[in-house]
């Protein structure tokens, strides 16, 4: 990942994250949680390189696939070229439905 042709860029999608935490325990320089429910905070945007596998692995991670990920060539970070969107969990599914397999502060907001 130490090639210098590319930076990342990342965003979260609080409306879908459901408070896993998994982001937080692989890279807390780059993500945390709200307090009062668990949902994710982005920390920065555009993580120093030597994070660039821990961002990439929670993105991965996410159940919700709450984490994107966006690959921009030196280029498209300096405003002159095009994008490359890298996004970590394509298919933005929300679950089954049931209360299985989801983050604490996501049960409590469904029971409520």
């Amino acid at each position: 990942m130490s090639n210098g042709t590319f930076k990342l860029r990342v965003a979260v999608d609080q409306d879908v994250c459901v408070g896993a935490g998994l982001c937080v325990l692989s890279t807390a320089e780059v993500f945390d949680q709200r307090d009062e429910d668990g949902v994710v905070k982005l920390l920065q945007t555009e993580p120093d390189e030597a994070l660039y596998e821990k961002v990439l692995g929670a993105a991965r991670k996410c159940p919700s696939k709450a984490i994107k990920v966006e690959k921009l060539t030196d280029d498209a970070a300096q405003g002159s070229g095009s994008e490359r969107a890298a996004q970590c969990g394509r298919d933005r599914r929300r679950g089954s439905g049931g209360l299985a397999g989801r983050g604490l502060a996501a049960r409590r907001r469904l029971r409520r």
